[in-house]
């Protein structure tokens, strides 16, 4: 049994499937602690920890697929200071010398694709996820087939991506001269009101 933390704040644990790593940090603490998790005992070694200055109110992480697998981003995290109201960006970067990609840090993971419909998952049936690579380019892989477009175009369900486009093109001002004259027609009116 293990120490990890003795103030009374709550624990978050953030736990990467694909590195078998767990992140663990506390509510009004500033520190992120680091354990890896094996398959024998004692099933958990600690690791290291990232030290800040400023305690946490809350932290997100985001999505393996958003990382910078270039400068091997493991993880990254976005903490809710407790004082000052901002969302600091954190990233778990291991430092390796070269910008290839890394096939130990980076295995396949969890892919955007679902891997069941919702009719399958109402009826009971379980699989496992449809699997992508962190390698730029690289496309999904699964035990069975599934439509996957590569295509980074715009989902165009309506035509709201048209119309914003085209707005923002146009390099509209907005003019505020008729609601101005107005305000200043109202003032001068209940000046004279006065002056009578």
């Amino acid at each position: 049994m293990e120490n990890i933390d003795s103030s009374s704040g709550v624990l978050f644990p953030y736990y990467d499937h694909d590195t078998k790593m767990v992140y663990i940090a506390g509510k009004g603490d500033g520190n992120i602690r680091y354990y890896e998790i094996v398959d024998e005992a004692p099933w958990c070694h600690y690791l290291s920890q990232l030290l800040t200055g400023s305690p946490q109110r809350g932290l997100g992480c985001m999505p393996k697929r958003g990382l910078d697998v270039r400068s091997c981003e493991v993880f990254r995290f976005y903490k809710l200071h407790a004082t000052k109201g901002l969302c600091e960006p954190i990233s778990m970067i291991v430092p390796r010398k070269s910008e290839q990609f890394q096939d130990d840090l980076f295995p396949d993971t969890a892919a955007p694709t679902p891997a069941l419909t919702a009719e399958e998952w109402l009826s009971g049936r379980n699989r496992n996820p449809v699997l992508i690579s962190m390698k730029t380019g690289a496309g999904a892989r699964t035990h069975k087939p599934v439509s996957y477009n590569s295509d980074r175009s715009l989902v165009t369900c309506d035509r709201n991506n048209e119309r914003k486009f085209l707005f923002i093109s146009q390099g509209n001002l907005v003019d505020y001269r008729e609601r101005l004259n107005h305000n200043n027609n109202n003032n001068n009116d209940s000046l004279h009101e006065d002056t009578s």
